[in-house]
């Protein structure tokens, strides 16, 4: 939480909503937080982080914050180079994920700014990516029925995003066609 905290309160114009799973509010975490955040508690729940993705983008919804949505992951290592991708999102895109994948890399495969390809272990989702490797505009909320994230066990991106995508073709693909690796599974560099 401290490096999160210590990237993003060198951020311009971002809001970072942090979600604890503790039906408590927790001192440490308070107190690394930076001025341009919102801290929500829910659970303990112990489902995968399900029911706090969705308390926080119901409370996204509910008060019309808009803006890019990306989920950050506390046990993720960041680039700082990935915030400034994120600025580009104009609706839903898509890139690389480290240390995921039959390659070490999970990643839209995109040639000519097209998709051609998953190179991710799960083929049998239609969009193969994990929660990191994905971000999305506010205004595709407004159109979902509550609860807005609801899935059980692992996973749950593939679903999402098939709220809110028609098709691959409506896809942004950032990270210069999804080849510059900018987060990592699990803080591994």
């Amino acid at each position: 939480m401290k490096d999160l905290s210590d990237t993003i309160k060198f951020l311009d114009n971002v809001l970072w909503i942090v979600v604890e799973d503790s039906p408590n509010t927790d001192q440490e975490v308070l107190e690394v937080l930076p001025e341009n955040s919102i801290y929500l508690s829910c659970g303990p729940t112990k489902d995968k982080g399900h029911a706090q993705r969705n308390l926080a983008l119901e409370y996204i919804k509910s008060h019309n914050l808009r803006g890019i949505i990306y989920n950050l992951d506390d046990d993720n290592k960041y680039d700082i180079r990935l915030f400034n991708e994120l600025r580009k999102v104009k609706n839903v895109a898509f890139f690389p994920v480290g240390n995921l994948g039959p390659h070490g890399v999970e990643r839209p495969v995109v040639e000519n700014g097209k998709f051609v390809r998953w190179e991710a272990n799960w083929t049998w989702r239609k969009y193969c990516v994990d929660m990191g490797g994905f971000a999305f505009h506010s205004d595709l909320l407004k159109n979902i029925e509550s609860p807005i994230w609801h899935y059980k066990g692992a996973g749950g991106e593939n679903e999402f995003l098939q709220k809110i995508l028609k098709s691959i073709d409506d896809v942004e693909f950032l990270c210069d066609n999804c080849k510059d690796v900018y987060v990592w599974h699990n803080g591994n560099v």
